[in-house]
């Protein structure tokens, strides 16, 4: 409930600069993940289990304090518009720009966001947006799942509980970093965003179809870190390849039929992952399906131009 609101916020805060930002808004999740497992080795030997879970929903309880002071967008706006004129009339040419100012409809202090369609059940129809739906149906079977089944590989493979907590946290610290890279060299314009982002795919995927091949601390940790910079590659891209494709004003029911399938998604593929682990009785098994699904996902999306064509529905292909 809260996430979701982040993505679409950042589209409608910022334009010029919105991979960039939304890089740093993403790598907030992983900045977590840095601290919690060490805290929750910490609260465990400390708390009995009620207490633990005490404390994290009071930890959980400062979103409502950090929600509260996010500004909000129509003032946003009255401010940076100010900011606008207030530079108008400081420069030499004063009152031919105040005019401009005034006739320029897109700086007028009461131009509110356009109004934006709860839900347009027609892009369910549009073959360029499903390329989106079937990625994330192919992705996802790796994006919840992967911190949580390392884990059970790295217990099968011997691993204490601390050193469980060092891949997390390894993991985490990668990720945080590398959305904000990606998010910074997207915005640039010596790569594409669509690139970078199939090419994560294809990273994560084989990062995770090297996983069995390892059989200690070092090895793990040298093959997972290509996880986590494949992945923030879908984290800090899709919401702006949504926003650049279909529109910001578009944002919520893209970025909502996303997360939708996402949902679904995520409660089916946990009892799979686990029944194959169960039927093959190794926990490297769950990782070959999340590699192949990844690379799958990758090739889904690299395939979005022949459905533009053969649709004959075009979008920017930033």
């Amino acid at each position: 409930m809260s996430e979701t609101p982040g993505f679409i916020i950042i589209s409608e805060y910022f334009e010029e600069r919105r991979a960039t930002a939304n890089g740093f808004r993403a790598s907030g999740n992983p900045s977590g993940g840095v601290v919690f497992p060490f805290i929750m080795v910490f609260l465990c030997s400390e708390f009995p289990l009620m207490g633990v879970f005490m404390l994290l929903a009071g930890i959980m309880l400062q979103i409502c304090i950090l929600g509260m002071l996010l500004r909000p967008f129509h003032i946003h706006q009255k401010i940076v518009q100010q900011e606008y004129k207030n530079s108008l009339v400081s420069s030499t040419h004063a009152v031919q720009k105040r005019n401009d100012f005034q006739e320029n409809s897109s700086f007028k202090l009461n131009n509110l966001p356009k109004k934006r369609k709860a839900l347009q059940l027609s892009f369910l129809k549009n073959p360029v947006f499903l390329v989106y739906i079937v990625l994330i149906i192919c992705t996802n079977a790796g994006l919840q799942n992967v911190m949580f089944y390392l884990i059970l590989y790295g217990t099968s493979i011997g691993l204490s509980g601390a050193e469980n907590s060092i891949i997390v946290a390894f993991l985490s610290i990668l990720d945080v970093f590398a959305r904000m890279f990606i998010g910074y060299i997207s915005d640039t314009k010596y790569v594409k965003k669509r690139h970078v982002f199939t090419l994560g795919h294809v990273v994560a995927g084989l990062s995770m179809l090297m996983v069995p091949l390892t059989k200690s601390l070092g090895t793990l940790l040298s093959v997972v870190w290509l996880h986590a910079l494949g992945v923030a590659a879908f984290w800090a891209l899709i919401n702006t390849l949504l926003a650049d494709q279909f529109g910001e004003t578009t944002l919520s029911t893209t970025w909502g039929f996303v997360r939708m399938v996402q949902g679904i998604t995520s409660f089916a593929y946990p009892p799979f992952l686990g029944w194959l682990s169960d039927v093959s009785e190794w926990m490297g098994m769950p990782f070959l399906f999340i590699g192949c699904m990844y690379i799958m996902g990758s090739l889904v999306f690299a395939l979005q131009p022949l459905v533009m064509r053969l649709s004959g529905i075009k979008v920017p292909l930033t």
